[in-house]
């Protein structure tokens, strides 16, 4: 059977029903024990909840394999996506706390969400857990949650579109987070007397004489331009930024971590087929 076959629960578990000699090709395929798979070829332990619950805590995968009731059971899905936040591609109903650990994971993960049914306040606590997660298509016009994004990481700013990057109260609030925001804002805030000042001043304590010589240098004004680098002054804190666009500035003056990190910042324990997530509706 070709890829996407091999891949479909319903049609592994049809396939290990008729002939359990196709067992070791689909444990290979979906990343989940044998002994799981062949318990969920019965559809009464689809719909049971202590034995998918015990299921989903050896593999987050088994969560397909449960019953469309199940796959939207809080407790159920929250367990799958502790172990890996890709596990909400199978759920057909998350509630905030899965929500919110998803995107404490990676970013990404808010694009399997409706972001239009989100209220303000759910908004917020999403963008505090990770405010990575304005780079979404879905936020590129949002203003107010850049605006929150912003206020909790500045470096943010690098990812904005480009009138974003010259709005000065956007430009003013990443600059009080994080002074060194300042490098990415448009040209022509970089010369504006309050931004310079607050660039230079970090909880009232001035930067050096070096670190100011480095204000209103010139930076790339595109954010997805592959070019050089920032002359932003090496710092752990861009460890947050996009790993493949700061790959080539020293990040500090320790060690170097070869381990490639996340997008938001962590560092994965999940193993990832990186298929793009699904965003919106689940078809099933």
């Amino acid at each position: 059977a070709g890829p996407g076959l091999r891949s479909s629960c319903s049609f592994a578990l049809d396939a290990v029903r008729q002939n359990h000699e196709a067992l070791p090709f689909v444990v290979e395929e979906l990343q989940v024990d044998a002994a799981s798979i062949l318990e969920f070829t019965n559809p009464k332990r689809q719909d049971d909840r202590d034995f998918v619950l015990q299921a989903v805590r050896r593999s987050w995968r088994s969560l397909q394999f449960a019953s469309k009731s199940l796959r939207g059971d809080d407790v159920i899905v929250l367990e799958a996506v502790h172990q890996c936040w890709e596990a909400v591609k199978y759920a057909t109903e998350v509630g905030l706390p899965t929500m919110l650990e998803a995107v404490r994971q990676d970013w990404r993960a808010i694009q399997c969400f409706f972001c239009e049914e989100l209220t303000e306040a759910e908004l917020g606590a999403l963008t505090r857990t990770n405010p990575h997660i304005v780079r979404a298509p879905t936020f590129k016009r949002a203003r107010q949650a850049w605006l929150q994004a912003l206020h909790y990481n500045g470096l943010i700013l690098q990812f904005a579109p480009l009138d974003f990057r010259g709005d000065r109260e956007l430009v003013l609030e990443a600059v009080r987070q994080n002074p060194q925001s300042f490098h990415f804002a448009a040209p022509q805030l970089r010369r504006d007397a309050e931004v310079l000042a607050r660039a230079c001043h970090r909880g009232g304590e001035p930067m050096t004489d070096g670190q100011a010589a480095t204000m209103g240098k010139p930076v790339r004004d595109d954010p997805d331009d592959d070019g050089p680098a920032c002359p932003v002054k090496p710092c752990k804190a861009i460890a947050e930024c996009d790993w493949q666009r700061l790959r080539h500035c020293d990040l500090d003056d320790d060690d170097d971590d070869d381990t490639e990190p996340t997008a938001s910042g962590g560092r994965s324990d999940c193993r990832r087929d990186h298929r793009h997530p699904h965003n919106g509706a689940f078809d099933w």
